[in-house]
């Protein structure tokens, strides 16, 4: 008897002995907190959309998302907790790919009587399921920092570009009037690319392209002729168009199409980072490696997209890796939120178990130095990568995506904000001059009816 007082003495205690205004007091507590945040987020909402701040106002949506998931994935682990400790496996395959040496201590400290038989112990234990919650926490957070930072570093470099918006417009007003003028401009930027020596060849091309993309990566000439190339091949000429501010608003678009937190390859990444992150394999290290080399070919191809595959007559998906433009830029937000994966991993395991922990003993070096690949990476794909994406993907279809959503299996969101881009900069689609090249398109079947003036 003495020993089931004791016992009883060590468990811990619950709400039959805890004061009920104790309890009121605490859910009120959270119920306020709860009602405040969702309030604040209600009025910066409505407040972003009044000021027409697109940019801000995906990145309000997109956090929302994120805590929405957040909230789900927490309830689910909160549920999951009470059932976990009687889900039991062979105590060799607990003992397998563990992330630190700890196989004696799974000896030492077998799980109780009640819990598994002998020879086995419980799948994930309470403990690791609550130290897991915590992490996620740290995920999302970092998560959500990382496409902040993500979006400001490639709207500060795609505002450097103002002034050479400015002198486009103003160059192509002096030059409607004369078309000999433009046809001139043209052609002489257009010969000053090809007689470069290094532009005749494609090796000697990918390699200037891989260096460029990290000094000076895009140049005025860059910019003003895939400015004309999109205006011929979408608007007519004199029309008042914001080509700069349509790279800004369709890259906040694409990042918040694909980069939410219910995004399956992301998650699928996370689930791969945990799966390798076993001692000895060093894989995390190496798999920052592997995003280096990615994002550094992905740089390059769009480097090489906008140095010397420029048609201005005909803008198409040929140009990009398996006509897939958005998969260059699928794999810069993977490259992002696996940045975002390897360094909250690295604050939460050295602020919950230690630096010095049985996680980094042996490596630490390895893991410091992934970690300062992860951010130094994330600063090249906000500032470098990304905006190159944003000015290259401007050669894809973009007006043509709209009315052929349907026909061609596109991503019905993708095709909306498309139009929703170009109604924010220049008005109402229907109000849009068209050249004759899209009246032909609505002949052959492909407009719908009112976009087409």
């Amino acid at each position: 008897m003495g020993g089931g007082a004791a016992g009883a003495s060590n468990k811990p205690l619950g709400l039959e002995v805890t004061p009920t205004w104790a309890v009121a007091a605490i859910c009120g507590v959270m119920i306020g907190i709860s009602l405040t945040l969702d309030a604040g987020l209600h009025h910066a909402t409505k407040w972003l959309r009044k000021r027409r701040s697109l940019a801000l106002f995906d990145a309000l949506d997109t956090m929302k998302s994120e805590l929405i998931a957040l909230g789900f994935v927490s309830l689910l682990l909160t549920f999951l907790g009470f059932f976990m400790p009687f889900v039991c496996v062979p105590l060799g395959a607990a003992s397998t790919m563990l992330p630190c040496e700890c196989t004696e201590q799974l000896a030492k400290h077998p799980p109780p009587l009640n819990s598994c038989r002998q020879g086995m112990v419980p799948l994930v234990p309470p403990e690791a399921l609550h130290q897991l919650h915590l992490f996620l926490f740290y995920l999302a957070l970092l998560h959500v920092a990382f496409k902040l930072l993500t979006l400001y570093l490639a709207r500060a470099k795609i505002s450097k570009w103002k002034e050479w918006e400015k002198e486009a417009r103003s160059a192509s007003n002096d030059l409607l009037h004369q078309p000999s003028n433009l046809r001139l401009s043209h052609q002489t930027t257009f010969v000053m690319r090809l007689t470069k020596n290094w532009s005749k060849s494609t090796v000697l091309l990918y390699i200037v392209s891989f260096f460029r993309q990290f000094f000076n990566s895009v140049e005025m000439t860059d910019y003003v002729q895939l400015r004309h190339g999109f205006m011929t091949a979408h608007l007519s000429p004199g029309t008042n168009f914001d080509f700069g501010a349509k790279i800004q608003k369709s890259l906040s678009a694409d990042l918040k199409a694909i980069s939410s937190c219910s995004s399956s390859p992301l998650w699928a990444s996370a689930l791969v980072m945990l799966l390798i992150n076993v001692r000895g394999w060093d894989g995390m290290f190496w798999l920052s490696i592997l995003r280096v080399v990615v994002i550094f070919l992905v740089g390059t191809e769009l480097q090489t997209i906008i140095t010397a595959r420029i048609d201005m007559d005909k803008l198409s998906d040929e140009h990009f890796w398996f006509r897939k433009p958005r998969l260059l830029l699928h794999l810069i937000i993977l490259a992002s939120f696996q940045n975002a994966f390897q360094i909250s991993h690295f604050l939460w395991i050295s602020v919950y178990f230690g630096l010095m922990s049985c996680f980094h003993q042996g490596h630490l070096g390895k893991v410091v130095a992934g970690v300062c690949l992860s951010g130094l990476l994330q600063f090249i794909c906000s500032y470098i990568t990304m905006p190159l994406y944003g000015l290259a993907s401007q050669i894809k279809r973009t007006v043509l995506d709209v009315e052929r959503g349907q026909e061609d299996g596109a991503d019905a969101k993708t095709a909306t904000s498309t139009a929703n881009v170009i109604e924010t900069i220049i008005g109402p689609v229907e109000k849009v001059p068209i050249i004759p090249a899209l009246r032909r398109c609505k002949s052959a079947g492909y407009a719908s009816e009112g976009l087409i003036v």
